[in-house]
């Protein structure tokens, strides 16, 4: 069994750079304040930062979304600046799902955000091959219980 951990951030959200560290083509990096200041200073908008009414229109979407295609989600949260999405690999490749999942949640948040960046460019995927890491990967989703209520589990 094959499962991925999609995670994708909204624009502005996690630049290149960041504090917390980064990750570019899948290598995580460590912080550099000059280029995170670097990639501030190109930001066409001011950076995304759902209320809970988006988040939660984000949630259903993704959810709706995932029904209609018949893809099991395992796990899932929408925070205000990011989405952690675990699910069973379906036949389609995961920089797809996430482009479709993206695109689908942003037209569900109407005019606000008709024309502008919602997401940052691409996303972050990790495998799962076995129980012992689904329920990490489970556990961590979890986790962010704590900043929002708009947790999925299923």
């Amino acid at each position: 069994m094959l499962w991925y951990m999609l995670t994708w951030t909204v624009y502005g959200s996690w630049l290149q750079g960041d504090r917390r560290g980064w990750v570019k083509d899948g290598v995580s990096c460590d912080a550099n304040r000059r280029l995170q200041k670097a990639n501030a200073d190109k930001l066409a908008c001011l950076p995304v930062r759902f209320t809970e009414l988006q988040q939660a229109t984000i949630y259903n979407a993704i959810l709706q979304h995932a029904r209609e295609k018949e893809q099991d989600i395992i796990a899932m949260v929408v925070a205000n600046n990011h989405v952690h999405l675990l699910i069973k690999e379906c036949g389609e490749e995961p920089g797809r799902l996430v482009a479709r999942y993206k695109n689908n949640a942003r037209k569900k948040l109407g005019e606000e955000f008709a024309g502008k960046s919602v997401w940052t460019k691409g996303f972050n995927k990790k495998f799962c091959t076995n129980a012992k890491q689904l329920g990490s990967m489970i556990e961590y989703i979890k986790g962010h219980e704590k900043m929002t209520p708009l947790v999925y589990i299923a």
